[in-house]
């Protein structure tokens, strides 16, 4: 079967949810280097995906998020030869700021979700900000 993955990815929109955080993967990167995504990546040793999340944000973006301004979205599988990684999708609001990229990018933008950037990780922004609205809506 393969090894199985674990991991968080953090859908950050502006307020009027037009935009969304992508960031730049490094040509570095194994899985689709240089292409533009969400942030996100593997859930350590005795996290959980709340606690991923936020964690990536900061190592990632230089962000500082409360796991209460978070909603889960939905989760997602991957699947490459060897691999099935299970990604569990959280939805944020958040008003445009500057980033501080780790090693892992090199470069972000805050992107209307009509004209994303290419390459692109294949994510489906526009159906996660979907989700994100009516949760909101429900707390706030």
């Amino acid at each position: 079967m393969g090894s199985l993955i674990l991991g968080s990815a953090v859908y950050l929109f502006t307020p009027d949810f037009r935009k969304v955080l992508l960031l730049k993967r490094s040509a570095k990167k194994r899985f689709k280097p240089g292409a533009w995504g969400s942030v996100g990546g593997k859930m350590e040793s005795g996290e959980t995906p709340i606690q991923a999340a936020v964690r990536e944000t900061w190592e990632e973006a230089g962000i500082r998020l409360k796991p209460t301004g978070l909603r889960l979205l939905g989760c997602t599988n991957l699947f490459r030869p060897g691999r099935h990684a299970v990604i569990f999708c959280f939805g944020g609001i958040l008003k445009e700021r500057k980033v501080k990229l780790n090693h892992e990018h090199t470069a972000y933008g805050w992107f209307d979700l009509n004209k994303l950037p290419t390459p692109a990780t294949g994510e489906d922004f526009k159906a996660w900000r979907k989700k994100l609205r009516p949760l909101l809506k429900r707390i706030g």
